[in-house]
């Protein structure tokens, strides 16, 4: 798809006022705000007017280990309260927290929203974060007010506010100036959740007042920015087939200052809703899927294309200067013991073909998931990442060429053992992840990978007990150096008291060893820790580790010490009953 042919000064440049000729519209759109907030519904005869949860907790902390280089005092002691007060499902959280080292205070109205809902109204105000869709309003934090409609085929809705806050200059500090942003976004559609159609508008302006100073070192430019889209979805054949997609266009204007383009067919197409300016520009993006699913299997193909420069001020972020095609297949077999799902994804840019070279991107993924009883199952895991460019404007050589590929995969059998006294589990999990650089220059040096396996046993007896154990290695390559880890941990747990007492006791070794050495480093590495629950909310909790750390090489540190950490935590709640 290719923009409309208005190329005025740059690629894709219309152009805008900034006399809102398109608030007459605007406010006809904003009956409408589609994808709700968190909300709170007034009509539910359940909910209960004020209660007052949280938690109160009391840590003290000992950190002595010698010869390990960190800024941690000694000793230390902490109070955490967090109590929240709900009012009618609005909830205000706070924290505070003193220790001997520092205090602090947290309260929820440096950005809070509220969106009480009742019915099929709900009503928005403070700091809301909507979702239209991918490409109007997508994530933006938007401080203001609307309201929201949804009725059995009709939901509508809009939004007004500030989309972002004004930031004064500051070159000893190294700030930059923004403008203070304005704007609102609406949107209406029809249908159901399997079957609907939707029209969103966003329509957003920087205020060029807003800064007190003007910036001195910056360029800064007003802009502003007009987004319209259409977003739908239809399933066939009893839901097994639908087709959805998206189509948006954004006019969007980089400096509101400069003089309005005086073209006839320009103004026909901008219709008065918007003035372009020599800095607007116009792009495209667009989405399109078709999804087949049955009981046994389903695909998704999806196709997308964002084109050069394409932003809407209704997302932090855009990814433009692209053009997705996605596979994904997934089957289930064997009265579903056997499930495998995947995709493979191709993605390139330089859509105008006016860049140095292309980037070509190949993203693939495939899981599968064999458990034919309770007892055993085996999981799998594979992934690769391969990013390629190739010749555009500029010949790709041997010191341009980019060819790297990122591969990862595992492989984890497990094994359940029932027995009347005593529950054994059995795990083996294997995994490798390497990058290869396929630069004939740089590829020796930049290439690496890592491989790790891990066994590990759990056994569960009746009495209380539960014993594990774990073994580990794991091996680092790169050109220069290759290390080694090799790792056990013992542990046992048992329960007292009818479990209100819990303790554990584990011990680990670790070796580690570079090719470079003929010595190993050693660690062990010894934990005790214990729960005793008083109350349904009161808890003591004692946490206790030996870590010693000896290094064979001299420029690394070897430290030996514990650190221990006695909390009591206690829960509350009022007016919850």
């Amino acid at each position: 798809m290719n923009t409309l042919p208005y190329r005025l000064g740059e690629k894709n440049r219309l152009s805008t006022t900034g006399k809102h000729k398109g608030s007459i519209l605007a406010f006809t759109l904003m009956i409408i705000l589609s994808q709700t907030s968190v909300a709170q519904d007034l009509s539910n005869p359940d909910i209960r007017a004020v209660t007052l949860t949280g938690s109160l907790i009391t840590a003290a902390e000992n950190y002595s280990i010698p010869g390990l280089q960190t800024n941690k005092p000694v000793n230390t002691a902490r109070l955490y309260f967090n109590p929240t007060l709900t009012i009618y499902e609005v909830q205000f959280p706070f924290s505070f927290m003193f220790s001997t080292n520092e205090r602090s205070y947290n309260q929820p109205f440096n950005q809070f929203g509220v969106s009480p809902r009742y019915k099929w109204f709900t009503a928005h105000a403070g700091y809301r974060s909507l979702q239209f869709s991918e490409f109007t309003l997508s994530d933006m934090l938007i401080l203001g007010g609307g309201a929201e409609a949804k009725g059995e085929w009709f939901h509508g809705g809009a939004m007004y506010g500030r989309f972002k806050r004004s930031v004064e200059e500051d070159t000893a500090q190294n700030i930059l100036p923004v403008y203070k942003r304005m704007g609102w976004a609406a949107t209406a559609g029809f249908g159901s959740s399997v079957n609907y159609f939707d029209f969103n508008v966003v329509h957003a302006w920087d205020d060029s007042t807003s800064l007190t100073n003007r910036p001195l070192k910056a360029f800064l430019f007003p802009e502003e920015n007009l987004v319209l889209g259409t977003k739908g979805r239809v399933a066939l054949i009893e839901g097994a087939l639908a087709f959805e997609g998206e189509l948006a266009g954004s006019a969007y204007t980089r400096d509101r200052n400069l003089p309005e383009v005086q073209n006839a067919d320009v103004s026909a197409i901008s219709s008065g809703i918007y003035s372009t300016k020599l800095s607007t520009r116009f792009n495209l993006a667009m989405k399109l899927a078709g999804i087949y699913n049955t009981e046994e299997y389903g695909v998704r193909l999806e196709y997308a294309r964002v084109e050069p420069d394409y932003q809407t001020m209704g997302a932090t972020y855009t990814q433009n200067d692209r053009q997705d095609i996605t596979i994904a297949p997934s089957f289930q077999l064997f009265d579903k013991t056997l499930r495998a799902s995947g995709s493979v994804g191709f993605r390139s840019d330089n859509l105008y073909n006016d860049r140095s070279y292309t980037t070509n991107r190949v993203i693939t993924s495939a899981n599968l998931t064999w458990a034919p009883s309770q007892e055993f199952g085996i999981d799998g895991q594979y992934s690769n990442y391969t990013m390629s460019n190739s010749s555009a404007a500029f010949t790709v050589s041997d010191s341009t060429r980019v060819e790297n590929v990122t591969e990862s995969y595992s492989f984890s059998p497990r094994y359940l053992l029932l027995g009347e006294e005593v529950q054994h589990f059995f795990m083996v999990f294997i995994t490798k992840q390497s990058y290869a650089d396929r630069n004939v220059l740089t590829g020796q040096t930049g290439s690496n990978n890592v491989m790790t396996g891990v066994f590990s046993y759990i056994a569960t007896v009746q009495s209380g007990f539960n014993f594990s154990s774990a073994l580990q290695y794991t091996e680092v390559n790169t050109l220069f150096l290759t290390n080694n880890i090799r790792g056990i941990t013992l542990g046992v747990g048992k329960g007292f008291f009818d479990n209100t007492l819990n303790t554990n006791l584990s011990y680990s070794l670790n070796l580690t060893k570079a090719s470079s050495e003929s010595e190993t480093d050693t660690q062990h590495l010894l934990s005790l820790s214990g729960i005793y629950r008083l109350s349904q909310v009161d808890s003591f909790d004692l946490r206790m580790q030996f870590n010693s750390y000896t290094a064979v090489n001299p420029n690394r540190a070897s430290y030996s010490g514990t650190t221990t950490r006695l909390q009591y935590t206690r829960t509350f709640g009022f007016g919850t009953k």
